[in-house]
């Protein structure tokens, strides 16, 4: 399997070189191509840390901390061999590594739990979960693969130990770390979380399930707020701050109202063309903040129904209060890379054995290649939208 996940890993590695352009700009050019927007943020974090701009403090800054510290030692290092190096074009080369590397290793974790609970082919996954339409952000600075990576870690070690952990065939999974040492790591992956993404929160939703481990994330989160409270005189200053990006403030209602508006808009008919037809810079918008927010969101409480009926409460809980959290918002901004493990997530609704469309296929002629259909649907929108977005993105285009 980890020979299979390497090779995934550098296949789509040179696919997303090849295909924004990467032989024709050469190598660091194409690396700081994807220094846009976020990552010029978590980079004045990583150099100067919190409070050299306000807006500032909407990131947390525990990503910044560690790609701040890797590029600080190899910047300086080459410093002192008289050797000088751009310090951001250094800072965007460990988030591409860094975040690659963490994309991969989600994946082999997806692709080893789609195989173990729902006995799926290692193969068809690694497609699944290399077309994930988000998949580009490990080319950036972004936080997001870390915290993928991360909570992926936390459910591997919370399913190990819960009463589905045989229906998960996890038993040699993490077999050379003991018990105490499991609920170690977990509650520190726990208080690590909300340092790297404010959804890390979501992870209190364990509590539901009588975990003790959960501690670490109100330790995790309590720390996080003394912090900007000492920094700021205001624990929720984070909040304040959205304003600086033209955040409005809301709540899940407002982002909804909002969502709608604009895809319904795109839809009106204006001198006998629709808008998104005829105006490319609307079309994106309608995508960016109307289509694709809503169709996760109806993605993400499919996916979180399908596995209610199937009695798997810790994903349950642990996607629903993400997907709250992350929506609790006026507009819908980011909040579709925010479900970045959603989309490979949701192939299990048609793909797992004992779904519907399996047993429809197998009773239906004429149904029989319907899941192959949407598998062969979900690479192909999920490969476009990848490549379409990391080339709108490149160009300083908002993507996500």
């Amino acid at each position: 399997m980890r020979r299979q996940a390497l090779l995934a890993t550098s296949i789509w590695f040179l696919m997303m070189f090849t295909a924004t352009n990467g032989f024709e700009l050469g190598f660091w050019p194409w690396v700081m191509s994807f220094n846009q927007w976020d990552t010029r943020w978590y980079g004045t974090i990583a150099m100067s840390g919190h409070g050299f701009l306000p807006q500032s403090f909407v990131f947390p800054p525990g990503h910044s901390w560690i790609l701040g510290g890797l590029t600080d030692l190899t910047y300086y290092a080459f410093r002192s061999f008289d050797i000088y190096v751009k310090w951001m074009m250094v800072f965007s080369f460990y988030g591409l590594v860094l975040n690659t590397l963490s994309f991969g290793l989600s994946n082999w974790i997806l692709v080893s739990l789609s195989e173990k609970r729902w006995g799926l082919s290692s193969k068809r996954m690694w497609f699944i979960v290399f077309s994930n339409p988000m998949g580009y952000f490990a080319l950036t600075a972004y936080s997001d693969m870390i915290f993928l990576l991360l909570t992926l870690c936390i459910l591997l070690f919370t399913l190990h130990s819960s009463p589905r952990a045989q229906a998960w065939k996890l038993e040699r999974f993490l077999a050379c770390i003991s018990a105490p040492a499991k609920s170690f790591l977990l509650t520190l992956l726990l208080a690590a979380a909300p340092w790297f993404r404010l959804t890390g929160a979501a992870f209190a939703s364990l509590a539901l399930l009588r975990r003790k481990e959960v501690l670490g994330t109100a330790v995790g989160l309590g720390g996080f707020l003394l912090y900007y409270w000492i920094r700021t005189d205001d624990p929720f200053f984070f909040l304040k701050a959205q304003r600086v990006f033209q955040m409005p403030e809301g709540h899940f209602g407002n982002g909804l109202t909002y969502a709608a508006s604009v895809f319904f808009q795109g839809l009106k008919l204006e001198n006998g063309a629709m808008l998104i037809s005829r105006d490319f810079g609307f079309l994106l918008y309608w995508v960016d903040f109307g289509l694709l927010p809503l169709s996760v969101l109806l993605l993400s409480i499919a996916l979180i129904t399908w596995l209610a009926r199937r009695k798997e409460w810790e994903l349950v809980c642990v996607l629903s209060a993400v997907t709250l959290i992350s929506h609790n918002q006026a507009m819908w901004r980011s909040t579709v890379r925010y479900a970045l493990m959603i989309y490979p997530l949701a192939t299990w609704m048609w793909l797992e054995k004992e779904s519907f469309l399996q047993k429809l296929a197998q009773a239906k002629p004429h149904f029989k290649r319907l899941p192959e259909v949407l598998t062969g649907l979900a690479l192909g929108i999920g490969f476009a939208l990848q490549i379409f977005f990391a080339r709108v993105f490149q160009s300083g285009g908002w993507a996500f």
